[in-house]
């Protein structure tokens, strides 16, 4: 019944595995309100210097779990409708962050919490794929909205934003 599918669905994972790092979206949800969102985590390699070794220190992970506000933003990115976001201020230091950058022939992750950086582009089709995790996970906040309405707002939101430049833009390389 549903109770076995919820679960089943709780474990999925979308991971991308680049040259010094990977990153993994999978669906969570807020401890205090239970908001339907992503939790992003991301590892470095184990052992970079050996493109054969498919290893990763998911002990060391930085994860960052998408906000109420953040997620339209994080789906919006991740979807093609903004070209870049900055979601910071996590993790109980306040130094956990994310960035998000569509590059057109690839997307970009970067994410660290002041001691750690994870950096890799994510392809196109991957990037596509994390929105659309991002997207189930918030229709299910508001019972009877299909995706479809979802992403119409979410659009509107994205055109608003991005006429007024109204959220937060990655930094710029040389700085952290």
């Amino acid at each position: 019944g549903i109770p076995q599918q919820q679960s089943a669905e709780k474990r999925l994972q979308l991971t991308v595995y680049g040259a010094k790092c990977a990153f993994q979206v999978e669906p969570s949800a807020t401890r205090k309100h239970g908001w339907h969102t992503v939790s992003i985590e991301s590892a470095s390699k184990a052992n970079p210097n050996n493109p054969n070794d498919r290893a990763y220190n998911w002990t060391q992970k930085v994860v960052i779990q998408m906000t109420q506000s953040e997620l339209p933003l994080f789906i919006a990115v991740t979807l093609g409708m903004l070209p870049s976001a900055r979601f910071d201020l996590h993790g109980d230091n306040n130094k956990k962050f994310l960035e998000v950058i569509n590059q057109n022939e690839h997307f970009y992750l970067k994410s660290g919490d002041g001691t750690r950086m994870n950096v890799t582009p994510v392809p196109i089709v991957d990037a596509y794929q994390f929105g659309t995790l991002a997207l189930t996970q918030y229709v299910k906040n508001f019972p009877g909205m299909t995706p479809e309405a979802a992403l119409q707002i979410i659009g509107r939101m994205s055109y608003q934003l991005s006429q007024y430049g109204a959220y937060k833009q990655p930094q710029p390389r040389n700085s952290r």
